[in-house]
């Protein structure tokens, strides 16, 4: 450690033992003319640095620490050897220590006028709007503020200047005044930098590494991978304490998620508007400390330390979380499979694709009603990723699972982690949704089988991409009932191409088959099929004894890559419905008009809903209808 003599003006080094126990330092909003510690060294032949504002900041300090009777000072500026990288990590990961360890800060604010304090001029202050002031405000134990002219005009033990620093910082006040920052909850921390800016990238995860007690190399260049390594690190240090993973806009209602009455218009076709935005889709890490704004109230609950810590129920402990290339392996509560939107761009298309509830470990300290949750779409073999919202339940079933938490029968598994965007081909076939009318639940009890010919694209949830080229001639992708249906063998649902005399492009098929008992595969002897007509056609099975069937098929041309797809919707329900009412799939369809209009995006209409509870399979609603989940 570097300090400067206040008297006379030298820079000595210091090292463990050695430092002086009484020193202050200087807290300051750093400006474009500041003095490096090469420039201090040069001082007696430079004296153009006498009309430095920076210099004068460094004089000023050192006047105010002589009349404290403090013989020595440390300030960032010109205590720190810049040029070397080796000097610059240390001092970065050693700057909390020193803070704390300090006689006084004096925190100088250029932009704040008065000898008194002003609470309306005083939250207009850059000094508490930068990254780095955060450590230097918590960390020690006195801090007085200074304006302009270097005149105190308050200290944050005062206690009405404690109270307007709180207001304005959302840090609360015992954190001001010298409470143990490791008894605050990991998004708690993280909410105090949530307003707070830094000159560099970089610096929004360094300028954090004492708040976290957290030591790492400095690496400028990798932009937001520095956060992303300091989360890490933090994952490390503290696992049980998922409100790391608690960032995002709090909703009593998850935008994507999907109710029976909007899939009642999806497989009837009704378009309704384009589809919204994309949204992308997050890893279980946050990019910034920004997306902890709203988070500053969740705290790890009850649950969490038990949870990697003992054997619950006869149960082993969960397995620790686990950073995974740029996603985190983690074990967690789940809550069912869940039908969600999920959006693409090229074209603009809404699809019904599956994913989970997972249940953080963690409560709001303002309601003890909610249960904390993410929504996680698949979006490739044993991938999850999450949106930008965080569901607060309140549902009792979710909060009995959070309670059993150790139960292995609710627990997953999973790799959470930015999806990864991939394109279309042309020839591409996508399941828009599979929707299985015939239970109360709607679950979708279907299975895929592919040969050679056929595959499922891995970056796709639901969609099949013919290999090698659009010319294959067989069935070989096949969907099939896992459950026997009213006493029926197995039988499927076979889809692909084929070519027919007329047309440039091999025409899109569908047709249903029995499973053969001698072969014990599905057999390509339809009991009926059909080639569809372009752009959009539907095939409808009303055959006793199998359920109805409605197959839909809609031609999707490619703006940017040039070709086609084929989106596809399957609804199925029985064909005997004793009370029809809360089954209003099993009522006849209205003709879908044909043609369409060119091409339009399929848009998905929802409805506001009627409470703020998430919905589950033993939820109905008022008009006796029952949710989709």
């Amino acid at each position: 450690m570097r300090l400067l003599n206040t008297i006379n003006g030298d820079m000595v080094e210091f090292f463990d033992e050695s430092i002086p126990s009484k020193y202050a330092v200087l807290s300051h909003r750093w400006g474009d003319d500041e003095v490096s510690y090469h420039d201090w060294l040069a001082r007696s032949s430079r004296p153009d640095l006498r009309d430095r504002h920076g210099f004068k900041k460094i004089q000023s300090c050192c006047e105010q620490a002589r009349k404290e009777h403090i013989d020595w000072v440390w300030i960032d500026t010109c205590c720190i050897d810049k040029t070397s990288s080796q000097e610059l990590s240390e001092a970065i990961n050693s700057m909390f220590r020193w803070y704390r360890k300090s006689t006084i800060c004096y925190a100088y604010l250029f932009d704040y006028e008065g000898s008194e304090l002003d609470t309306d001029r005083l939250k207009d202050c850059e000094w508490f709007f930068r990254g780095w002031t955060l450590q230097e405000l918590i960390a020690p134990g006195t801090v007085d503020f200074y304006n302009k002219d270097w005149q105190r005009f308050g200290s944050k033990c005062d206690e009405a200047m404690c109270e307007a620093i709180s207001k304005i910082t959302n840090i609360d006040p015992e954190f001001l005044l010298g409470a143990d920052v490791e008894s605050a909850s990991v998004a708690k921390r993280m909410s105090w930098a949530s307003t707070r800016k830094t000159s560099r990238t970089e610096d929004v995860a360094y300028c954090l590494l004492g708040i976290f007690d957290i030591n790492m190399p400095l690496l400028y260049g990798e932009g937001r991978k520095a956060f992303q390594r300091l989360q890490e690190e933090i994952l490390k240090t503290y696992p049980a304490d998922h409100s790391l993973y608690a960032w995002g806009i709090p909703v009593s209602q998850c935008s994507i998620s999907v109710f029976r009455d909007t899939v009642i218009q999806t497989v009837r076709g009704n378009a309704g508007g384009p589809p919204a935005s994309p949204e992308p889709l997050y890893g279980l890490l946050a990019r910034s400390p920004r997306d902890f704004e709203f988070s500053r109230n969740f705290s790890p609950n009850s649950v969490s330390g038990s949870f990697y810590m003992k054997i619950l129920r006869g149960v082993e402990p969960a397995s620790y979380p686990a950073a995974v290339g740029n996603g985190v392996r983690i074990e967690l509560p789940t809550f069912g499979d869940n039908p969600f939107y999920y959006q693409f761009s090229d074209p603009p298309l809404s699809q019904i694709r599956y994913g989970t509830y997972a249940i953080l470990l963690c409560r709001d300290i303002t309601d003890d009603g909610v249960t904390i949750c993410l929504p996680l779409l698949r979006w490739g073999p044993g991938y999850y990723a999450r949106t930008k919202e965080l569901f607060l339940a309140r549902d009792y079933y979710m909060f009995r699972r959070l309670e059993w938490a150790g139960s292995a029968e609710y627990r997953s598994i999973m790799t959470i982690a930015p999806e990864r965007k991939a394109k279309f081909r042309s020839g591409d076939i996508v399941l828009r949704s599979i929707v299985d009318f015939r239970g109360p639940t709607n679950t979708v009890t279907w299975s895929f089988s592919v040969n050679a010919d056929y595959k499922i694209n891995g970056d796709f949830d639901n969609t099949i991409r013919v290999e090698p080229d659009l010319s294959a001639k067989y069935y070989s992708l096949v969907l099939y009932d896992s459950q026997s249906h009213r006493g029926l063998q197995d039988w499927s649902i076979m889809l692909g191409r084929t070519e027919v005399p007329g047309r440039d492009l091999p025409a899109f098929q569908a047709g249903i088959a029995p499973r053969s008992p001698e072969q014990n595969d599905f057999t390509r002897d339809f009991i009926c099929d059909k080639i569809f007509q372009e752009p959009l056609d539907v095939f409808t099975l009303d055959l006793d004894p199998y359920p109805e069937i409605e197959i839909r098929v809609e031609k999707h041309p490619l703006p940017k890559e040039g070709g086609f797809i084929d989106v596809v919707d399957i609804a199925m329900r029985d064909r005997i419905i004793q009370n029809p009412s809360r089954f209003p799939m099993a009522l006849p369809l209205p003709p879908i008009p044909l043609p369409p209009p060119a091409f339009p995006p399929m848009a998905l209409p929802r409805r506001r809903r009627r409470r703020s509870d998430v919905q589950t399979k033993y939820d109905v609603d008022p008009d006796g209808t029952l949710p989709l989940m």
